[in-house]
């Protein structure tokens, strides 16, 4: 576009003047985005009990999921790779659709985490209620139990503590070991650097949790 460059105009905005937005961004994407909507003008409502959950909840988790994986395989099974290229997007369309391939792969892996959760307590029937919870050696169950990564496990263990079934030092270790699903995309890109990580965590934690029970 000859008088966008004339008018000396940024490359950027030279680049979103000639893309068309939604070949730009790409469908999977747009859908992907459209869906998150969607699921969050549902769930905050529901999150704060003004609305009762009900099948359309569950549709768009189903949807919205569906279209994650779809995005997921169609960019690979990979994580887009961050480079100077992608620190730098040149326009909108470039960030929603580089942003919509990572929210696709974070998606996936805690929808997987969920699923092997929910086989293993149904196929074995543990829940983490057997776990031993009290004195110090709930403060090294809690704070193995964060190495686990997602937050699955852990809401197990909230729910837990609220139901009087586990000690505060137990939950604290747990808080302060587990590094939620932040740690699923560092181990799929960096594996020493989740370790490090995981190991990073840990040690606080052991320590902040048997500091806790003496002083309880």
């Amino acid at each position: 576009m000859p008088g966008v460059a004339a008018a000396g105009l940024p490359v950027g905005s030279r680049l979103i003047a000639r893309e068309p937005a939604l070949h730009a961004i790409g469908v999977v994407p747009v859908l992907l985005w459209l869906a998150l909507g969607a699921g969050a003008t549902v769930s905050v409502p529901v999150t704060f009990q003004l609305l009762h959950p009900s099948n359309l909840y569950l549709v768009l988790g189903l949807a919205g999921t569906g279209i994650a994986v779809l995005a997921f395989v169609r960019g690979g099974c990979r994580l887009a790779d961050d480079d100077l290229r992608e620190a730098r997007p040149a326009s909108m369309a470039h960030v929603l659709r580089h942003g919509g391939h990572e929210v696709a792969f974070v998606t996936v892996w805690v929808a997987a985490a969920y699923l092997a959760w929910s086989l293993l307590s149904h196929t074995t029937g543990f829940d983490g209620s057997q776990l031993p919870v009290l004195g110090l050696a709930g403060v090294v169950v809690g704070a193995l139990v964060g190495l686990v990564p997602g937050c699955a496990i852990q809401i197990v263990f909230t729910g837990l503590f609220l139901a009087g079934g586990m000690p505060l030092p137990t939950l604290v270790a747990n808080m302060v070991s587990q590094d939620g699903d932040a740690l699923l995309p560092l181990m799929a890109l960096e594996h020493r650097a989740a370790l490090l990580a995981t190991v990073l965590t840990t040690i606080p934690a052991l320590v902040v949790g048997s500091a806790l029970f003496l002083l309880l």
